[in-house]
C-alpha cells in the first residue's frame, strides 16, 4: 500500500498541473470541442500543429498510466499467493482488472483530473474530449456516480486493500484464469473482507452485498466504456504503443495479445510486469 500511496501523491501533482492548464486554456480560448479526426489529421499534415491539444493530453495520460501500472504490479505482488501463480495468469489478472482497480484504490480523482478535468469534488467539467459528445458525457456522469458510491462506503484502509485485492484476483472475467490456486486466493480474500465487516457492522453481509453490487456495476461500466476509449485513438495520437507497459494496458481495447500468445509484444508484456 505505501507504493500505491506514494504514486498517488506523485500523480496528484500531475493532476494539479493538468487542471491549471485546462483553466488557462478555457480562459483564453473558451470551451473548446475536440476536432473531428479527419479535420485534425488534415491540419496536422499541413502545419504539424496539435490543433486541439490531444497529443499533449494523451502524453500526460500516458505518463500517469505508466506510473499507475508500475504501482499496480507492485501491489499485486504483495497479495498473498499472487507471485506463486503462473506468470501468464499474473499478466492476465493485472491486464483485465486494472481499470476497476483504478477506481477502487483511490486513483479515481487522479484519473479524472488528468483525463477529464474533473475537480476534486468529483464534478465533471466540460473539456475537449467530452464536450459535444452526449454519450461520452453520460458515461462520465455514471463514472462520477460510481466514484461517489465507493467513497460513501467509508471503507477503512484494511478494507480498501482487501477490496483492491479482490478486484485483482477475480478469476471470472471474460479473459479470466482457470487456475484453482487463483480461485482459492479469491475466495479467501472475500472471506477476509466479510470478517473485517463483522468487526464494524451489525449486518456485515449487507455491507458485503453493497460492495459486491458496486463491483458488478463497475465491471459492467468498464466493459461498456471500452468503445469510448477506443474512439479516442490513443494508438494513433500518442506513443503509447511504443511503450511495452502502455501497450499492455491498451491490449484488450485496441487489440488482444492473448489471441496470439507467442507474439513478441505479448512476451514484452510478461517480461515488463515480471521485472517490476
Amino acid at each position: 500500500m505505501p507504493v500505491v500511496a506514494a504514486s498517488i501523491r506523485t500523480l496528484m501533482l500531475t493532476v494539479d498541473r493538468s487542471q491549471e492548464l485546462c483553466r488557462l486554456r478555457q480562459e483564453m480560448f473558451g470551451s473548446m470541442h475536440r476536432l473531428p479526426d479527419q479535420e485534425y489529421d488534415s491540419i496536422y499534415a499541413t502545419t504539424g500543429l496539435d490543433a486541439d491539444g490531444r497529443m499533449q493530453r494523451y502524453e500526460n495520460y500516458n505518463a500517469l498510466m505508466e506510473l499507475y501500472i508500475r504501482a499496480y504490479a507492485k501491489f499485486a505482488k504483495c497479495v498473498p499467493g499472487f507471485s506463486y501463480l503462473d506468470i501468464q495468469d499474473q499478466v492476465t489478472l493485472i491486464k483485465y482488472s486494472r481499470n476497476e482497480f483504478l477506481l477502487f484504490m483511490g486513483f479515481n480523482e487522479v484519473a479524472q483530473g488528468v483525463i477529464y478535468c474533473a475537480d476534486k469534488r468529483m464534478r465533471c467539467k466540460v473539456c475537449v474530449d467530452i464536450a459535444g459528445n452526449i454519450d461520452f458525457e453520460n458515461m462520465m456522469d455514471r463514472f462520477v456516480l460510481y466514484c461517489e458510491s465507493y467513497q460513501n462506503l467509508k471503507l477503512t484502509l484494511e478494507e480498501r486493500i482487501l477490496m483492491g485485492s479482490i478486484v485483482l484476483m477475480a478469476p471470472d472475467r471474460e479473459h479470466g484464469v482457470s487456475s484453482e490456486k487463483a480461485k482459492l486466493i479469491y475466495e479467501l480474500l472475500n472471506n477476509c473482507l466479510i470478517h473485517l465487516f463483522r468487526k464494524r457492522f451489525s449486518k456485515p453481509l449487507q455491507m458485503y452485498a453493497k460492495v459486491v453490487s458496486l463491483l458488478v456495476g463497475i465491471r459492467t461500466f468498464n466493459f461498456e466504456s471500452s468503445k469510448f476509449i477506443r474512439s479516442l485513438r490513443f494508438d494513433k495520437y500518442s506513443s503509447a504503443l511504443n511503450n511495452p507497459l502502455l501497450r499492455e494496458m491498451l491490449g484488450g481495447i485496441y487489440f488482444d495479445d492473448f489471441e496470439a500468445p507467442d507474439t513478441e509484444v505479448h512476451n514484452y508484456d510478461m517480461c515488463a510486469i515480471n521485472n517490476l
